[in-house]
């Protein structure tokens, strides 16, 4: 009951990522439309129903990997939350009464809004600084040691976290840093405060990583696709060989050949690859 309540109270308050909260409705599947055309990816035929609605919470620096998080555990996550700063308000944690140790379980303030999460020790940075990562959301931050604390008696250790942690499917970044700081305000910039449609495509051998793709919830269209489209990504042709994502290869073959022959962001130097991307700095903005 106590759940609920704060369940509850977390969406009629609409806090953190329950401001924008709706009630899930059944998403439809949509009919399939030419690609050929002007420079906008166009719906494709999936299995849309199936997919998972979710948020983004963190993207990588280097725009090799996303957190996300989905929609339908968000208030349980929020109502813990409301409870787990309850408790840290009633008893509050002696500063220096912990000792942190890689891989334990822990609540950490965050720096940005001064409040409690949950987190995991990653690693020793110095005498008073840890490196954690908030489970809930993907992001990591070095934490004063006096900031982290063990977590109170109750369900917060068992809780599974929130936020899992998804490889690119079909697609790979330049290694340029300040054209990956775009690419990623691109992606940032249509993702944000919006529901997405994610599928795990295949698990990549090279991190072990679920590889999943995303779509717009409204749209339905294949936002890492039209990133493809305008010239922002390379696509993986080397490593994605399994018969059943020969479709879907293929739509991100074209998507890239599109951005080719327009000169767009990649390539508007010309057909270049990612090797002379490297070498010659490119693109430099």
């Amino acid at each position: 009951m106590e759940l609920n309540n704060a369940e509850t109270e977390a969406k009629t308050a609409r806090r953190g990522i329950w401001k924008d909260y709706k009630e899930e409705v059944a998403v439809e599947n949509v009919e399939e439309v030419d690609l050929d055309g002007d420079n906008e990816t166009a719906p494709v035929v999936d299995d849309v129903a199936q997919r998972k609605r979710v948020v983004i919470t963190n993207l990588a620096k280097d725009f090799t990997s996303f957190h996300a998080q989905q929609v339908k555990d968000g208030p349980e996550i929020e109502a813990m939350l409301v409870r787990l700063r309850q408790e840290a308000t009633s008893n509050p944690p002696i500063a220096g009464s912990y000792r942190p140790k890689k891989g334990d379980l822990v609540m950490a303030k965050f720096s940005e809004d001064g409040l409690w999460y949950r987190a995991r020790v990653e690693k020793t940075v110095s005498t008073n600084e840890t490196q954690v990562i908030y489970i809930d959301y993907g992001n990591r931050e070095t934490v004063d040691n006096k900031n982290i604390a063990s977590l109170p008696l109750g369900n917060f250790a068992s809780i599974p976290a929130a936020a899992k942690e998804y490889a690119f499917a079909f697609v790979f970044p330049d290694t340029d840093e300040e054209f990956v700081e775009e690419v990623r305000a691109v992606f940032m910039d249509v993702t944000a405060n919006k529901v997405l449609l994610l599928k795990t495509e295949y698990k990549d051998s090279a991190n072990g990583m679920e590889a999943a793709t995303l779509l717009d919830e409204t749209s339905k269209k294949d936002i890492v696709l039209q990133m493809v489209k305008d010239g922002w990504l390379f696509v993986d042709t080397k490593t994605r060989r399994d018969r059943r994502l020969l479709k879907k290869v293929n739509e991100y073959k074209e998507a890239q050949e599109y951005a080719k022959k327009n000169g767009l962001n990649l390539w508007q130097y010309g057909d270049v690859t990612p090797d002379d991307a490297k070498e010659f700095g490119y693109p430099n903005h």
